[in-house]
């Protein structure tokens, strides 16, 4: 097994399109992925509470209307990014202590040249 080091340098914004990317295979929006970046800066252990207040400020701070931030929570839930309980949100375990994350270690299996002949049979 194949194992490689990845060094992610920017703010939450980058390090959560990395992982959105390598975790859920998912692509987000530039509006997405604002948002997702914005409440996981107010998050602690993982998850946050959108008081009206914390909304109006995330908003605010992503640069996005009502309706985009209800559709990008919308779509953030589908992907299976965040779970959604009531005002609460719980981010995936991938996106835990993402602020204190400077680099991804990921493995990769190689396939030998007789698993590739099998799949291929």
């Amino acid at each position: 097994m194949a194992v490689k080091k990845f060094k992610v340098s920017g703010g939450t914004q980058k390090k959560a399109e990395v992982i959105s990317k390598l975790v859920f295979k998912e692509s987000l929006s530039e509006t997405e992925l604002d948002v997702l970046a914005v409440i996981l800066d107010y998050s602690t252990n993982n998850a946050v509470t959108l008081s009206l207040d914390v909304s109006k400020q995330v908003k605010q701070q992503a640069d996005v209307t009502d309706s985009s931030f209800s559709t990008s929570l919308y779509r953030l839930e589908q992907k299976g990014i965040i779970i959604r309980q009531g005002k609460t949100i719980q981010f995936h375990p991938a996106f835990s202590n993402i602020h204190a994350v400077d680099s991804l270690i990921i493995s990769f299996k190689q396939e030998t040249q007789e698993s590739q002949t099998d799949q291929s049979i």
